[in-house]
């Protein structure tokens, strides 16, 4: 007789996060049926509220539990006094630039989360967030230095500056594993991370396989950054002198044609 695995109710989930149980340190709802169901907010609510006082849930995943902006900034609430979870699993659900600016401003506040997943949201026009979001990103950016990946469909010219600083927190990581100072690139709003911070941080990445990897590729990610950056640059200024000559070939008058050397006089005809 096979035995049919028990799937972890929202109900159960909000007992177990209310009740700070050791043990629980991954909440995954995934598809949940209650949740998707209209009533299914008010237990996201419930669930975000005892989350904000967990301290020993290190995962939280939701993907495709109907969480709207109004579910997100709820949990958005609770990562600015949740000092425990490190991976936040949000995909596949409804939220729009009001959720995810609800996230990143709690992000900001945040040094505890290394990975975020906020892929495919839907009721969205191109899969990806709007520049209200990704402003909030970027500022979230001024002051934290702990969050690693974000994971989603990034369709703006914002990418590349949002990917800068997202290089900058993993070299912070690589420097503060490898013992060595890191205060030349933190951004002048954050603030340093405290020790017992990382020592629950490298933790909590070990246990979930989460962070960047210890030892590997020697050379800094921010050197092939920067030579990725001024690739880019020596390509962007190649197309833009292509361009600027062809612009500057249309607005040249055209010159005038070259008239036709004149036909030689036909011989008349002999008189007989």
């Amino acid at each position: 007789m096979a035995f049919k695995l028990k799937m972890l109710t929202p109900t159960e989930a909000i007992q177990r996060l209310s009740d700070n149980d050791p043990s629980f340190t991954k909440c995954n709802l995934t598809k949940s049926a209650v949740l998707q169901m209209p009533s299914g907010s008010e237990l996201i609510m419930k669930l975000a509220a005892a989350l904000a006082t967990n301290t020993h849930c290190l995962e939280l995943i939701m993907e495709d539990c109907n969480i709207g902006d109004k579910e997100a900034a709820a949990i958005a609430e609770a990562l600015k006094t949740n000092n425990t979870l490190v991976h936040l699993d949000v995909q596949n659900n409804r939220i729009k630039d009001e959720g995810g600016t609800a996230l990143a401003n709690a992000i900001a506040v945040n040094q505890m989360l290394i990975q975020l997943n906020i892929l495919n949201q839907k009721n969205q026009p191109k899969t990806a967030f709007g520049d209200a979001t990704l402003h909030a990103i970027g500022d979230m950016f001024d002051t934290n230095i702990t969050l690693l990946k974000i994971i989603w469909r990034l369709e703006s010219r914002q990418s590349f500056t949002l990917n800068k600083k997202m290089v900058r927190n993993n070299d912070i990581d690589r420097r503060i594993k490898a013992g060595k100072e890191y205060g030349d690139i933190m951004p002048e709003k954050a603030k340093p991370i405290p020790p017992a911070v990382i020592a629950k941080r490298n933790e909590a990445a070990t246990f979930l396989g989460l962070g960047t990897p210890r030892g590997g590729d020697s050379a800094p990610l921010e050197s092939k950054f920067k030579a990725l950056e001024l690739e880019y640059l020596e390509a962007a200024a190649a197309l833009k002198a292509t361009f600027e000559a062809k612009q500057q070939a249309l607005l040249e008058p055209p010159s005038e044609a070259a008239a036709p050397p004149p036909e030689a006089p036909s011989e008349a005809p002999a008189l007989e």
